[in-house]
């Protein structure tokens, strides 16, 4: 059968209606298990408008699994919802001037970094929108730059990317639930990355403006720009495992400078109350430590010079170095894995989707959607975790389509 045939005419004079009558069955049925099928078929499909449906598939998932949750939750015993923090801040710009939205950013660096409280200051003076309406805004602009940036990484196969992000690790799904400006930052932050072999310049500036919607990202951005610009312009793989190595090498030397520096040049004296020790060792962060060395082997012994997964590997072997000089400050590593770690789940997104044929595709998404099970179920199971609150904790029960989320908000 032929695209010029009577029937697929007819299929495709109808086509624009598909995309409404599949996100009407996750209304139903659970849009996990939808996820997942579309996954599998997303990249045998010529059907022109099933690229779209995907996109607008995938943005109401991400949008609506996260924002149907209870609030003010602990993710874990220590770990509680920062949402709370955020709507307290997001009521507060009823009382801060457009001059006042910049200037105490530099007051107090940090805390009010002016790029993300910008929208969130319209939206409350201009439209007075409501508690519900900014989380449900934030979702939306998170979900928005998820789907851009996977699909920046690879278009053909991008929902595999996007759920290499949301379940390889957990850190991706954490982040985008409740740390707001951090997710912003990220995402504003590699999208910058993928930029980069498009546009330089425009690569840099985004680097640079992500610090703009959280402070700490200012470190990532001025590494990423000195290995760029001054250690290997191009491909070479033996540079980028030398830079790798060397920083666990030249980081402890640098780490009481930069820090000085932050606190008494910058005026950043937040840093110095990340830094204070605990007196606990996460033992944890030695395995995540571990598995990235391994993931590093493996990606320099079996796969050609990819900029994105090397940048991403230059950025977590420098958070190793920094749980290395500082193994019970956990305050602060912790969120910097919550920053770095993800990027190896889209690294493994990218180097999935491009180095793999496609007769074992299925077979990727397949080990992919059995991850993400596992962690969904030993979530919940054991009350610990970001995904047992996900959709109300429905995500993995069949009949937990978007209509019973609607019911239980």
């Amino acid at each position: 059968m032929t695209t010029n045939s009577p029937t697929i005419g007819r299929w495709y004079s109808y086509a624009f209606v598909v995309p409404y009558a599949l996100i009407g069955v996750s209304f139903f049925f659970s849009p996990l298990y939808l996820l997942f099928l579309l996954a599998f078929f997303y990249n045998y499909s010529g059907l022109p408008f099933f690229s779209l449906f995907s996109k607008i598939f995938v943005l109401v998932f991400l949008v609506f699994v996260f924002y149907f949750r209870d609030y003010g939750v602990f993710w874990t015993a220590s770990s509680g919802d920062d949402v709370i923090q955020y709507l307290v801040r997001y009521n507060e710009l009823d009382n801060v001037s457009f001059i006042e939205l910049f200037s105490r950013f530099f007051a107090r660096l940090g805390d009010y970094e002016p790029l993300w409280y910008l929208p969130w200051w319209v939206l409350k003076n201009y439209f007075n929108g409501s508690d519900e309406v900014f989380i449900f805004s934030h979702y939306l602009l998170t979900a928005i730059l998820i789907i851009f940036l996977c699909r920046r990484i690879d278009e053909s196969r991008f929902i595999l990317v996007v759920l290499c992000y949301l379940f390889l690790f957990p850190d991706g799904s954490y982040s985008n639930a409740h740390l707001f400006r951090a997710q912003v930052s990220f995402l504003v932050f590699c999208i910058g990355l993928t930029e980069l072999p498009l546009s330089k310049h425009r690569g840099y500036f985004l680097l640079v403006i992500s610090a703009f919607f959280q402070m700490v990202t200012f470190a990532f951005a001025f590494l990423v720009i000195f290995y760029a610009e001054f250690v290997n312009k191009g491909t070479s793989k033996v540079k980028f495992i030398v830079f790798c190595l060397g920083i666990l090498v030249i980081f402890p030397v640098l780490f009481k400078p930069l820090v000085d520096f932050l606190a008494n040049g910058l005026g950043f004296s937040k840093i110095l109350s990340y830094l204070e020790r605990d007196g606990v060792e996460r033992t944890a962060f030695y395995f995540k430590s571990l598995l990235i060395v391994f993931l590093f082997i493996g990606y320099v012994g079996f796969f050609n010079y990819d900029r994105f997964v090397s940048i991403s590997f230059v950025v977590n072997f420098f958070v190793i170095g920094f749980f290395l000089m500082l193994p019970e400050a956990q305050i602060i590593y912790e969120r910097l894995f919550i920053f770095s770690l993800p990027m190896i789940a889209l690294s493994f997104g990218s180097v999935a989707a491009k180095r793999f044929p496609t007769r074992y595709f299925p077979w990727v998404i397949g080990l992919v959607v059995v991850i993400a099970i596992y962690r969904v179920y030993a979530s919940i199971n054991s009350g610990s975790g970001v995904y047992q609150y996900l959709a109300f904790g429905e995500l993995l029960y069949p009949l937990g389509g978007y209509l019973k989320l609607m019911l239980l908000k």
